[in-house]
């Protein structure tokens, strides 16, 4: 096979995969709301959504379909579980920050457990003078 016709076979590999693979993933806002749809699931979705944003009844980033909600008993349990779960990652993600964030105020001193040497205080070094070797270079030659 000739140099030519295996680069472009690899050049058209590697445009066409992409876009072939890309057609079939979905981001989980293309869920079809039609009547045949199933309601817990459409329910499930949209009251994690709410959950996650954190959505009061008052809310803007609450996501409940009012009509449905009251007359579709699989969509209202659905969403109650959905945003019960979205609720408890929401919280999970808050508590995980604030662990980040309190690791992250300490000082490395703290964190790791070692004795802040008192600098009032000059025998208190924080190297050890018998670490530190010393070497004779009387036999190094120049």
């Amino acid at each position: 096979m000739s140099l030519f016709l295996r680069r472009f076979i690899r050049t058209v590999l590697v445009i066409t995969l992409p876009f072939t693979l890309s057609a079939c993933v979905t981001n989980g806002l293309m869920m079809d709301n039609s009547a045949g749809a199933n309601g817990y699931e459409i329910g499930f979705h949209d009251g994690r959504h709410s959950g996650l944003n954190g959505a009061t009844d008052l809310s803007t980033s609450l996501i409940k379909d009012l009509t449905r909600y009251q007359a579709d008993e699989r969509y209202r349990e659905g969403w109650l579980a959905g945003q019960e779960e979205g609720a408890r990652i929401r919280a999970e993600l808050a508590s995980l920050r604030a662990n980040k964030t309190a690791k992250a105020t300490k000082p490395k001193s703290q964190a790791q457990g070692n004795k802040m040497p008192d600098m009032a205080r000059p025998e208190d070094e924080v190297l050890e003078r018998s670490s530190i070797n010393t070497i004779d270079s009387s036999s190094i030659k120049f």
